[in-house]
């Protein structure tokens, strides 16, 4: 097996760090770049997901 030039494995280096680098800022800013919504409440959320707002009373009681 023959190793590259140190020329070449240099530039290999480099250039998957760079790429390494892209892909980490990329994914970043896809999920992590937007603030967390300070509005949102447990509430909120469980009408989103569920359509209705469950009554912790209602389960407690089984009506």
């Amino acid at each position: 097996m023959k190793i590259p030039g140190n020329g070449l494995l240099k530039r290999d280096i480099a250039t998957i760090l760079v790429l390494k680098l892209v892909m980490i800022v990329a994914l970043w800013m896809a999920f992590f770049d937007e603030p967390q919504d300070e509005q949102l409440t447990k509430e909120k959320l469980q009408v989103w997901m569920l359509g209705q707002p469950i009554d912790k009373r209602e389960l407690v009681d089984g009506q």
